[in-house]
């Protein structure tokens, strides 16, 4: 029977969630050439990766993002005649951060003017992304989402200026990491004729 060993990873390595994770596996059988061999991946009882022959070399290959609750990872070989192996690791997932972040401004104390450029500013940060990775969407409930550079620094600061129309708006500033965990902070300001 063909055998398989996972050479990527070692047993009880730990991965972050939402993180996408590159597996490495090498195969070989005595009585069959490597075009003969398919691999598939699993994690749990899931399949992640579909049946496919391996390289010239003997390789199989999967690229796995995981969950928290995930703990093992099981690469399986088959011949053309149904021989297979198997090899597993165990892992562990540890989950990530949502980011964080603080409007600078607009604040709610201010006074603020329809014909006046309105300062959008605010410091982002994540435990896992740099903050030039996150991306933020700054919105108002009356005149939708605002046109405004929201790519931050290295030191996470973003800041842009635009005008908004008169009226009571709520302001909300969305951010999303790499690994789609989202954090929104609201306020609401009212701006003037």
């Amino acid at each position: 029977a063909p055998t398989i060993t996972i050479q990527s990873h070692s047993d009880d390595t730990e991965m972050l969630e939402g993180y996408t994770e590159s597996f490495r596996a090498q195969a070989s059988d005595d009585d069959h050439d490597f075009e003969d061999l398919e691999v598939a991946w699993f994690v749990g009882e899931q399949e992640v990766c579909a049946w496919e022959i391996v390289s010239s070399a003997g390789e199989a290959f999967c690229e796995i993002v995981f969950t928290p609750d995930d703990t093992s990872v099981v690469a399986e070989v088959r011949d053309v005649q149904g021989a297979g192996g198997r090899d597993e690791i165990n892992i562990t997932v540890a989950s990530t951060e949502a980011p964080v972040v603080e409007i600078l401004s607009p604040v709610n104390t201010n006074n603020y003017y329809a014909d006046q450029l309105i300062q959008f500013s605010a410091i982002l940060s994540d435990a896992e992304d740099l903050p030039e990775d996150l991306i933020a969407v700054w919105s108002s409930n009356i005149d939708g989402e605002l046109d405004l550079n929201n790519t931050p620094d290295s030191s996470g600061e973003i800041s842009d200026f635009s005008y908004l129309s008169e009226g009571e708006h709520a302001i909300q500033l969305l951010v999303e990491d790499t690994t789609g965990k989202t954090t929104s902070e609201e306020l609401v300001i009212i701006v003037g004729g």
